[in-house]
C-alpha cells in the first residue's frame, strides 16, 4: 500500500491531541518506521505544534490582561485565526508529558487509566497486570507490562522503578529517549531496546533493534542489536553480561573473551589454586579433576563431562580460589556447555550461584551463613532469569558469564567463593535429582588489575 501524506498528517493531528484509536496509533507507528517522508511530516507538524502553544501560552497571557482592561474584542480572533495555520485544529495539551495509547487487561493498582489519558511529567503508574502503552510525546513508546511501576519524567523519558518496559524511539525527536532505573539509564540510539528492574533494583537491558547506551554511575556502555547487560545493586554496583556462544570448542561469544590460559587465576600462572567442598554430605565431584576450573580451555563439545568440573544430584558444593594474596579484582567470567540429550542434561544447562569473597589471609568458614562467617556478598548469578527462560528447551546450551565492577575494580581480596546451586534449588516444580543436574563449568577465569 502506498504512502498517502494527507492520510497521515490527519494522523498525526489526531495523535497530538490525543485521540488516535489503538489501531490508528499502530498505523502511526508503522508509517514512522519504515518511511522517511512520514518521518518529515511528523518533525514539521511537531515543530508546528509547538509553536502554536508558545503561541497559545502568549494569548493566555494578554487575555488576562485583557480581563484587567474589560477588553476582549481581540482574542477570540486571534485564537480563531491560529486554529486555522492546521487544518483548524488548535493544539492544547501536555507536550511535557506522554498520554495512554492504549491498554490491554489492565488492572491498575491506583489511579486507574484508559486510552487518550493525559500524562503529565511526574505521573506515576503502577499497573498490576496486564499491560498499557505509553505514547510520548517524543513519539517514542514504551509497553509497560504488569506488574510493574514506572514514573513520567518528561515527554522523552521515564523512570522505570519495577517490572519490564518494552521501548521504541523510531521518531527524530524521541533520539536520545531515556528509561531511567534505580542503578542504570538507558539511552536510546538506534531504535528499540527491553529494560528490567527486580524487586533487588537490579536493572537489565536488553536491545532488540539498533543501538543503545548504558550509562552506569556516569560511565558508558555500548550495546548493539542482540546484546544485554544487567546491573546488579550492591557496593560496589557489578555489572553481568550472561551471553550464548557458537557451540564450538572455540567458545566464541558477541562481547565476552573466550576461556583464556592467561588469567591471574590459570593454572599456568602459579598464582592461584582451586578446592571443592560439597555442603550436604553426598559425592562432592565427577571423575574429573577440578583442576579442569582453570586449564585455560573449556571442553571441545557439549558432551564431554569429563572435561568440566560439576556437582551431582541435588547438592550445594562450593568452589573455592585462593589467589595467594589479597589482590585487585576486576573481572570473573565463567563457562559451561550442555548439548540436548536425556532430561538430566536439560536440567543442568544453565549458571546459578552466589558469588562471595574475603579479604584476609586466613580463610574464613564455608557454610549456609557466608555473610554471618565474614564473607562479602558480591552477587548472585542465574541465567534462567538473565534470559528470561520459561522453558529449559530454550536454555542456551552454551554460556558465558562474565562480572566485572560497574564503576571499577570489584575489590581487593584473596579469597573467591562460588556457592552452587542446582537446578533442583532452581526448579521447584521437580522433586527429583538428577547426576549432571548443576552446572557442568568448562572454566573458570579470574582477572586482576596489576596497576
Amino acid at each position: 500500500m502506498s504512502f498517502d501524506p494527507i492520510h497521515f498528517q490527519e494522523l498525526t493531528n489526531r495523535y497530538l491531541i490525543g485521540k488516535l484509536t489503538p489501531a490508528e496509533f499502530s498505523e502511526l507507528e508503522t508509517a514512522l518506521r519504515h518511511d522517511p517522508e512520514a518521518r518529515r511530516i511528523y518533525r514539521q507538524a511537531c515543530r508546528l505544534d509547538t509553536q502554536l502553544r508558545a503561541k497559545a501560552q502568549e494569548l493566555e497571557t494578554l487575555k488576562r490582561r485583557a480581563i484587567k482592561r474589560r477588553n476582549l474584542i481581540l482574542i477570540p480572533t486571534a485564537v480563531a485565526a491560529l486554529a486555522m495555520i492546521f487544518g483548524g485544529v488548535i493544539l492544547f495539551g501536555n507536550r511535557g508529558g506522554a498520554r495512554i495509547a492504549e491498554v490491554s487487561n489492565a488492572v491498575w493498582n491506583e489511579n486507574n487509566f484508559a486510552p487518550g489519558d493525559t500524562l503529565k511529567t511526574g505521573t506515576k503508574l503502577d499497573i498490576e497486570s496486564g499491560s498499557a502503552l505509553i505514547a510520548f510525546d517524543s513519539g517514542a513508546t514504551t509497553l509497560l507490562t504488569g506488574p510493574a511501576r514506572f514514573q513520567i519524567k518528561s515527554g522523552n523519558s521515564g523512570f522505570l522503578a519495577f517490572g519490564a518496559a518494552d521501548s521504541v524511539a523510531a521518531t527524530p525527536d524521541s533520539h536520545g529517549f531515556a528509561i531511567k532505573m534505580p542503578v542504570a539509564t538507558a539511552v536510546d540510539i538506534g531504535t528499540a531496546f527491553r529494560t528490567r528492574v527486580n524487586r533487588k533494583t537490579d536493572s537489565h537491558v536488553s536491545v532488540t533493534q539498533g543501538e543503545a547506551g548504558v550509562d552506569v554511575g556516569g560511565k558508558q556502555h555500548s550495546l548493539l542489536e542482540g546484546m544485554a547487560l544487567e546491573v546488579k545493586a550492591g557496593n560496589p554496583s557489578v555489572i553481568v553480561r550472561i551471553e550464548e556462544g557458537d557451540l564450538t570448542p572455540a567458545f566464541k561469544f558477541p562481547t565476552i573473551a573466550a576461556p583464556s590460559a592467561t588469567d591471574y587465576a590459570d593454572a599456568s600462572q602459579a598464582m592461584a589454586s582451586v578446592t571443592i567442598k560439597g555442603r550436604l554430605g553426598l559425592s562432592s565431584q565427577n571423575d574429573a579433576d577440578p583442576a579442569t576450573l582453570n586449564d585455560g580451555k573449556g571442553q571441545t563439545n557439549g558432551t564431554s563431562p569429563r572435561e568440566a568440573f560439576y556437582f551431582k544430584g541435588d547438592e550445594i558444593g562450593s568452589i573455592i580460589f585462593d589467589l595467594g594474596s589479597k589482590v585487585s579484582l576486576s573481572k570473573v567470567n565463567t563457562y559451561s556447555w550442555h548439548e540436548p540429550g536425556n532430561e538430566a542434561t536439560l536440567n543442568a544447562a544453565f549458571q546459578s550461584y552466589t558469588l562471595w569473597a574475603y579479604h584476609g589471609d586466613e580463610m574464613p568458614p564455608v557454610s549456609d551463613n557466608p555473610r554471618i562467617d565474614g564473607w562479602k556478598y558480591i552477587t548472585e548469578i542465574n541465567s534462567d532469569d538473565y534470559f528470561e527462560i520459561a522453558d529449559q528447551k530454550d536454555r542456551p546450551r552454551q554460556q558465558a558469564c562474565s562480572i566485572e565492577g560497574a564503576n571499577g575494580n570489584i575489590g581487593k581480596y584473596r579469597f573467591l567463593f562460588f556457592d552452587v546451586k542446582s537446578s533442583h534449588f532452581r526448579n521447584h516444580d521437580s522433586i527429583r535429582a538428577y547426576d549432571g543436574a548443576h552446572t557442568r563449568f568448562g572454566e573458570i577465569d579470574i582477572y586482576v588489575d596489576e596497576n
